[in-house]
């Protein structure tokens, strides 16, 4: 408990830099973050983190906060590592392939930003709607990465997902940077009969806007757009 550690150290007067924290774990877990940043402070990295855990990620609440992030994008992969090294310090992930890359986080953190972040609501988190061009940039980016997709011929981008505030949300902030959009489109699964929303980014102005301003990482949807941009 970290929370204990600095109470002791306050009511006893010892002054302590959090810096010289070599390493901190979770309870029960067996790898530790080494030379922690204990500050959590919203940036681009972190907007990303935040996204791709929301995504093609996960925080199992009940299941003691477990945290993963799921992909079968190398690129994708990486950059959520890296982003979580920029973060919260050096970390040893646990990883495990099956169809897709599972790369897990520390459990704690996973609850850090849940609670931080109201991560368990069905929108994009307050601290992102009210941030920078910067930072909604870098977290919109991730959000396509993960859940957005660009037509092979005409090239039309289109984010679809089940939750309908969210869409709504990264509809917003995708026309604050003065990228149009069509209006959200619900579509039922007729496999399943669920719901899903979605809306449309399309126009060679438009295309391009998002290519500039937002852009992908994804290498596979990346290259589609530019491909077609050229191609217009």
């Amino acid at each position: 408990r970290l929370d204990l550690v600095y109470f002791l150290l306050d009511y006893l007067k010892i002054k302590f830099d959090c810096c010289e924290i070599i390493a901190i774990k979770g309870f029960g877990t067996s790898k530790a973050i080494n030379r922690p940043k204990l500050k959590i402070t919203l940036g681009p990295e972190l907007a990303q983190i935040l996204a791709n855990l929301y995504c093609d990620g996960s925080i199992e609440k009940n299941n003691c906060y477990v945290s993963t992030y799921m992909n079968g994008n190398l690129d994708l992969i990486q950059r959520f590592k890296q982003n979580f090294t920029s973060c919260f310090g050096n970390y040893e992930f646990y990883e495990r392939k099956t169809n897709v890359n599972n790369v897990r986080i520390p459990c704690f953190i996973g609850k850090v930003l849940y609670q931080k972040f109201n991560l368990g609501e069905d929108n994009v988190p307050d601290q992102i709607i009210n941030s920078d061009k910067k930072i909604k940039s870098a977290y919109l980016q991730a959000a396509f990465d993960d859940e957005g997709s660009i037509h092979k011929d005409h090239g039309q981008i289109r984010i679809k997902m089940k939750p309908k505030f969210y869409i709504g949300d990264i509809q917003k902030m995708i026309r604050e940077f003065g990228i149009n959009t069509s209006s959200v489109i619900e579509e039922i699964d007729k496999r399943n009969g669920r719901k899903y929303y979605y809306f449309l980014i399309s126009g060679r102005n438009n295309l391009r806007e998002f290519n500039e301003k937002i852009g992908f990482l994804h290498p596979n949807k990346k290259k589609r757009l530019e491909k077609r941009l050229k191609i217009n």
